[in-house]
C-alpha cells in the first residue's frame, strides 16, 4: 500500500491502516527516554535578583539567567509521547491512541521519504517495513556518525509525533 492511499484511507474513514497500526508499534519504544537523549538549547539572557535584604539596594554587578530548552519537546508532544508509549503496551486500554499512532506512523514515512530523497544517488523508494526498519538502524542517509544518525532519527520522531498530535487536537 503506498503512502497516498493510506492518507486517503484515514481521511475517508478515519482510521489509520492495520500496517500502519503495526509499525506504530514497533517503533513506539524508540521514544522511551527521547527527552534525555535530545541536544539542548542553552540560552543565556539578562537576570534580576531582588534588593539586598541587608542594604535594600541591589548588591549585584551582574545577574545573568541560563536555561537549557528543547524546543522539540513540547507539553502537547510529551503527553503524545506518553500516550502512545502506554497504547503501545496495551493497545486494549488505549483504544482512542489508535488514530493518533496511525497519523505517527504516515508521518513517519513522510519524512524517512523525503530525507531518502535528500541521499546521494543510490538511495531506492521505501516501503513501510523499510521505513520501520531504517529508524529502527538508521543508515547513512541518517547521517555520518552514528550520533548524527540517532540525532536525525530522534528529530524525525519528534516531528512527526508533533505533527501527529497536532492533527488529534480539537481547534479552538
Amino acid at each position: 500500500m503506498t503512502h497516498a492511499v493510506a492518507i486517503l484511507l484515514v481521511s475517508l474513514l478515519g482510521q489509520a491502516p492495520a500496517e500502519y497500526l503495526e509499525a506504530a508499534r514497533e517503533l513506539a519504544p524508540l521514544l522511551g527516554g527521547i527527552e534525555r537523549r535530545l541536544p539542548s538549547e542553552v540560552t543565556v539572557r539578562p537576570g534580576a535578583l531582588p534588593p539586598s535584604p541587608f542594604s535594600g539596594q541591589r548588591a549585584t554587578l551582574f545577574a545573568f539567567r541560563v536555561t537549557k530548552e528543547r524546543p522539540l519537546l513540547t507539553p502537547a508532544t510529551e503527553k503524545a509521547i506518553a500516550d502512545l508509549l502506554a497504547w503501545q503496551k496495551s493497545p486494549r486500554q488505549h483504544p482512542g491512541t489508535a488514530p493518533l499512532a496511525g497519523a505517527w506512523a504516515e508521518y513517519l514515512v513522510a519524512a524517512v521519504e523525503d530525507l531518502l530523497a535528500e541521499a546521494p544517488a543510490g538511495a531506492e523508494a521505501c516501503d513501510l517495513p523499510c521505513v520501520v526498519s531504517l529508524l529502527a538502524d538508521p543508515s547513512d542517509a541518517f547521517g555520518a556518525t552514528p550520533l548524527e544518525r540517532q540525532q536525525t532519527r530522534d528529530v524525525i520522531l519528534l516531528e512527526a509525533i508533533a505533527l501527529a498530535a497536532a492533527d488529534q487536537t480539537p481547534p479552538r
